[in-house]
């Protein structure tokens, strides 16, 4: 007899899932389904049209405001947002249970896109978060990768994204610039979206196909030896499988785990300067330990900060560098827009010990870790997390499954990119780069490569030993 903790959400027979819910859970109406498909709808037309005349993707202009009313019912369609089947069916079982094969706190990209994953799958999951979809203070570049992971659900190019052009990049007083060009001409290589947009219209898409969405904010979560209950200060839900989503301090984690130490977490600290935007985004290395200034342009507005590791620098000091930039380089900079967070920057070591994954919970995204040390860039991974999440609470041992498919994948480049970062971030190296990349239209291209994603650090040695730079191949080679 398989224990109750090692069954996966898939197994059961569908009919017995049928009678067991309408047994122990009951239904909803048909009305209250009409109510949340709408609640949906217009979520995502009021976020169109406060988002006003923008360019898209594709280099067309269109406006919010011409999405179609949510209150003409069911199937209205919202065609800003590429969102998959938002038509609601009313034949769909949305019960009212507060049991759930799998709970997942956090509804960024990591948590929808879990969620989506299991309940397409045929899994009762329930998603916890009050706060989302928000606007979370960070640059909000999406790889081109992490844009596929999600292709069956959104689609980038009718997202408000700002596709990616140039990038520059400074250090030692000098800069150059590199090109970001795409395979395919309608493809995103690199975009940058907000993250209320991106975010929410993955929470839609994974409370389309039939994740239950709970504005809760989890305060206490507890054990027994059948399953877990989670609590808000009116409302719990209990449910077999706990999925922690919640970012760099999670509060999942701390039940499960261990919060990051301060050594394992970056500050990113900065602005959104409004009515400000270009198709260019910069990096500027100079000043900043063992991290960088950056300007991501959104649709109408820049997100302009800088980073550092945790224990080195302070967010004072990062917001008056961050504004001094800005005065340096942005021209009639607008209203300034003040936002901080944490980010876990880990080092080889603490990636090497960490245990994603234990009897009955995972964790996913940020709460896991999973960031690169260099870019901090974290969408792309907390997306794939979720994906083998949901691939692994399909078969016999998630939790080992989940572990293993991390260590394959994931983790074994942040180590890499942990172990690089020692000397990656040396003024000498950086000056090395620097002038590389104004020399060499193959150190460009490769640099290029590296902040879409296209590049790996497992093949980075070996790629670089073709372009002759000898002074930055010694310098990366003596790793």
């Amino acid at each position: 007899m398989v224990a109750r903790h090692n069954r996966n959400p898939f197994t059961r027979n569908a009919n017995t899932v049928k009678l067991a819910r309408s047994r122990r859970r009951g239904r909803r109406t048909v009305e209250d389904a009409q109510n949340q498909g709408v609640r949906h709808s217009t979520y995502l037309t009021r976020l169109l049209r406060s988002s006003g005349d923008r360019r898209w993707a594709d280099g067309s202009r269109g406006s919010g405001s011409g999405a179609r009313d949510p209150a003409l019912g069911i199937g209205a369609r919202v065609p800003g947002l590429g969102i998959r089947g938002l038509d609601w069916k009313l034949e769909l079982d949305t019960d009212v249970s507060s049991h759930f094969d799998v709970a997942i706190v956090g509804a960024g990209p990591a948590g929808s896109w879990a969620a989506y994953r299991l309940a397409e799958a045929g899994a009762r999951v329930a998603l916890l978060d009050a706060s989302h979809p928000r606007e979370k203070p960070c640059g909000g570049g999406v790889t081109g990768r992490a844009f596929q992971l999600v292709a069956s659900a959104v689609e980038a190019l009718d997202l408000p994204v700002v596709s990616v052009r140039t990038a520059s990049f400074a250090a030692a007083g000098r800069a150059a610039g590199v090109s970001f060009s795409s395979e395919e001409r309608a493809a995103v290589t690199l975009g940058v979206v907000g993250r209320q947009v991106f975010d929410g219209a993955l929470l839609a898409a994974a409370a389309r196909i039939g994740a239950v969405h709970r504005a809760m904010r989890v305060t206490a979560i507890e054990r027994t030896a059948s399953m877990w209950t989670v609590s808000a200060v009116s409302e719990r839900v209990t449910c077999d499988w706990l999925i922690g989503a919640d970012g760099a301090t999670s509060l999942v984690r701390r039940r499960v785990a261990s919060p990051f130490p301060r050594s394992e977490l970056s500050v990113a600290t900065g602005y959104f300067v409004r009515d400000v935007s270009s198709n260019e985004i910069a990096i500027d290395f100079d000043g900043v330990p063992t991290g960088y200034v950056w300007s991501f342009p959104r649709a109408d507005h820049l997100a302009v900060g800088a980073c550092g590791q945790a224990d080195t620098v302070s967010a004072p000091s990062l917001l008056a560098h961050t504004r001094a930039w800005i005065g340096r380089h942005v021209k009639d900079g607008g209203n300034l827009q003040r936002y901080s967070w944490p980010i876990p920057s880990l080092t080889e070591s603490a990636l090497r010990a960490e245990c994603p994954a234990g009897d009955r919970w995972m964790l996913l995204g940020d709460a896991a870790g999973l960031v690169d040390p260099i870019t901090r860039e974290g969408i792309y991974f907390a997306l794939l997390s979720a994906e083998h999440a949901a691939a692994s609470l399909r078969g016999h041992s998630p939790d080992v499954e989940y572990v293993q498919r991390l260590r394959d994948t994931i983790y074994d480049e942040l180590i890499r990119a942990a172990q690089l970062k020692a000397r990656f971030f040396r003024p000498e190296l950086l000056a090395l780069l620097v002038r590389a990349l104004n020399r060499s239209a193959h150190v460009r291209e490769i640099m290029a490569d590296l902040v879409a994603g296209r590049q790996t650090y497992a093949g980075l040695r070996r790629r670089l030993l073709g372009t002759l730079e000898w002074g930055l191949m010694f310098e990366l080679l003596r790793l």
